[in-house]
C-alpha cells in the first residue's frame, strides 16, 4: 500500500494573493492535510512545486509575478509525474475555460465559492489520487509476481493453458507453445505425480479452498518448489480453471538434507563413540584382568625349568623344552596385553606422559641387545656414539622396541639402523630390513591388520604392535612414515621429530 492511503499525507500546494481569503481556507485546508504549502505569488509557487512536488496544486489565476496560467503551463513542462490542478478564479469567460482544458486542469471553481463546496473537491481529488496510486503499485506487484515467481494456468482437466516466462526458463529450453494443451502433470519428476494427482482429487471435491505442498519440477536441476494450487471461479461460484503459483525452495531443500544428512551422521558418530568406549573398556578390564595369571605363569615356567634340572626324570629334556615354549610364548602374550592395554588408555586420553632428557643411543643399545626380541644375522647401527633427545623415554622405548621386533619378525636377517639428532627436539631415527617389504603402507598401522591377507610378509601378527605405535607417536608429536629400503630392499621405517625432518618424508604414512 501507499504511504498515501490516508488523504491527510497527500501534500497540497495553495496559491492564493488575496490574504482575506488564503487565510481561512489555508486553517481549513491544515486540518486536513498535514502537508500544506502556501505561496502569494505565480514566482514562490513554480519554487515550491520543484522543491516538494505535490500532488494537488490549487492557484488562483490572478497572481502576481508569474500568472496562474503560466504557472501551470510550466508546471505541465516538468519532467516526472504531474499533479492535479485546481484552478480558482473569477473570471469565467470561455477563452479562459479552454486554455484550463488545454492545460489539463482537473477541476474549476469559480470564486466566490463556499468553503463546504471547494473541501469536497480536494477530497474527491485526493481520493481519486489514492486510488491510482494503489493501482500503480498493485500493477507493478502483479508485474513482479510474473517476472520472478514461476506459474502456470490449467483448465478444470488440468491441462495447460499458459506459463509464465519465469518457469519457461526453468525448463531451459523450448517456449509456451511447447506446453500448451499437455497435461500438467508433465512439468514435475515422478517423485511428485503422487502429490499433484493428490492436489486434483483435493481440488476437484472442493473440500478445501485450495492445495499447498512440494512439488518438483521435471527440469534438469529438478528444482523442488514449495507450489499452491487456487481454483479461479467465474460470478456465480462455478471453477473454470485452476492457477498453480510456485516458490523456488531447491537451496532450501538442498540444505534441509544436507541437515539431516549431518544430523544422522553426528547420530552415527555418537554411537559409534559409544560403541568404541564400550569396547575400550571392556579391553583395559580383560587386559588387567589376564596380566595377573600371565605373570603366574611367566613367573612359574622358568622356577619349575631350574627345578627340573636338579633332578633326573623321565622325559626331562622335552618337558625343558615345553616349559621354555610356555615361558615364551607367556611373554609374548603378556606383550599383547599390555598394548591392548596401553592402546585403550591412549585411546581415553588416559595415558601419563614423563618426558625428560635421555641417551638416544644409549636406548637403542640396550633394544639391540636384548636376546629375548631375537638376535638378527647382521644388525649395522649407524649414529652419534652419545646423544641427547627430549621424551618420554619410556614411551620412545616401546616405539622402538616394536619397530625392531617387526624387523627381527618379518625381515630377512639383516637391520640398518640409522640415526641423527641435530637438537633434543629434532632427531630421526630409520630402521629397515631386508624382507619382502609391505605393500599396504597405511592399512599396517590399524588394529589388527594381519599381514597374510594384506601384507607381503612371511609370517602373521597379532596387529596391535604398529597400531600402538601410531598412537604413541601422536601423542608425542612425533612423525612416522613408511616406505621400501632402497638399500635392502624390505621395509623402512623412519622416526622424527620436527616439521625440518618431516619434510624430507612428504610421501610417509
Amino acid at each position: 500500500m501507499s504511504s498515501h492511503e490516508n488523504p491527510s499525507q497527500i501534500a497540497i500546494l495553495y496559491v492564493e494573493s488575496d490574504t482575506d481569503l488564503l487565510r481561512p481556507v489555508a486553517s481549513r485546508l491544515r486540518s486536513l492535510f498535514s502537508r500544506l504549502y502556501i505561496a502569494e505569488n505565480g514566482t514562490e509557487a513554480l519554487e515550491i512545486f520543484k522543491k516538494y512536488r505535490p500532488q494537488i496544486i490549487v492557484t488562483d489565476l490572478q497572481l502576481p509575478l508569474l500568472s496562474g496560467l503560466e504557472l501551470i503551463r510550466q508546471i505541465r513542462a516538468q519532467e516526472g509525474s504531474q499533479p492535479a490542478i485546481i484552478v480558482t478564479t473569477s473570471n469565467s469567460e470561455s477563452e479562459v475555460l479552454i486554455d484550463c482544458i488545454e492545460l489539463r486542469v482537473d477541476s474549476y471553481i469559480l470564486k466566490p465559492f463556499r468553503l463546504i463546496h471547494f473541501v469536497s473537491v480536494l477530497q474527491k481529488i485526493s481520493q481519486g489520487l489514492l486510488l491510482e496510486e494503489k493501482i500503480y503499485q498493485n500493477h507493478q506487484y502483479l508485474l513482479a509476481l510474473y517476472d520472478n515467481i514461476p506459474f502456470f494456468r490449467m483448465n478444470t482437466s488440468f491441462s495447460i493453458l499458459s506459463l509464465n516466462p519465469r518457469l519457461i526458463q526453468l525448463f531451459e529450453q523450448g517456449d509456451e507453445e511447447r506446453f500448451i494443451g499437455e497435461e500438467a502433470e508433465r512439468l514435475f519428476a515422478p517423485s511428485s505425480f503422487g502429490a499433484f494427482n493428490a492436489a486434483k482429487t483435493q481440488l476437484l471435491s472442493q473440500k478445501e479452498p485450495y492445495w499447498q505442498g512440494t512439488l518438483t519440477l521435471n527440469t534438469t536441476e529438478s528444482t523442488v518448489c514449495y507450489a499452491s494450487i487456487f481454483p479461479i471461479r467465474r460470478s456465480h461460484g462455478e471453477v473454470y480453471e485452476f492457477i498453480c503459483i510456485m516458490r523456488d525452495i531447491t537451496l532450501s531443500h538442498k540444505l534441509q538434507k544436507l541437515k539431516e544428512t549431518l544430523i544422522s551422521q553426528e547420530r552415527e558418530r555418537e554411537m559409534l563413540s559409544k560403541l568404541n568406549q564400550t569396547k575400550d573398556d571392556f579391553l583395559a578390564m580383560f587386559s588387567h584382568e589376564l596380566k595377573t595369571p600371565l605373570n603366574a605363569i611367566i613367573n612359574f615356567a622358568p622356577y619349575v625349568h631350574s627345578k627340573i634340572s636338579e633332578v633326573e626324570i623321565p622325559e626331562k629334556e622335552k618337558l625343558s623344552k615345553l616349559l621354555l615354549s610356555i615361558e615364551r610364548n607367556g611373554r609374548l602374550m603378556l606383550e599383547m596385553v599390555s598394548g591392548m592395554l596401553d592402546a585403550a588408555r591412549l585411546r581415553a586420553g588416559k595415558m601419563e606422559f614423563r618426558p625428560a632428557l635421555f641417551d638416544l643411543s644409549a636406548l637403542i643399545e640396550q633394544i639391540t641387545q636384548d636376546k629375548t626380541l631375537g638376535i638378527p644375522e647382521s644388525l649395522q647401527i649407524h649414529g652419534n656414539p652419545k646423544t641427547l633427545i627430549y621424551s618420554d623415554e619410556l614411551r620412545m622405548r616401546q616405539i622402538l622396541t616394536n619397530l625392531y621386533h617387526n624387523a627381527l619378525k618379518y625381515g630377512g636377517g639383516t637391520i640398518h639402523i640409522d640415526y641423527n639428532v641435530k637438537d633434543k627436539e629434532n632427531f630421526c631415527i630409520i630402521i629397515e630390513d631386508n624382507g619382502k617389504g609391505i605393500e599396504d603402507k597405511e592399512g599396517v598401522f590399524e588394529l589388527y591388520t594381519q599381514e597374510g591377507e594384506l601384507l607381503r610378509r612371511r609370517l602373521s601378527g597379532s596387529g596391535i604392535g604398529l597400531y600402538l605405535v601410531r598412537l604413541l607417536c601422536d601423542a608425542l608429536k612425533l612423525y612416522i612414515f613408511l616406505d621400501d629400503s632402497p638399500k635392502l630392499g624390505g621395509a623402512r621405517f623412519t622416526l622424527c621429530k620436527g616439521d625440518e625432518y618431516a619434510k624430507e618424508y612428504p610421501s610417509g604414512g
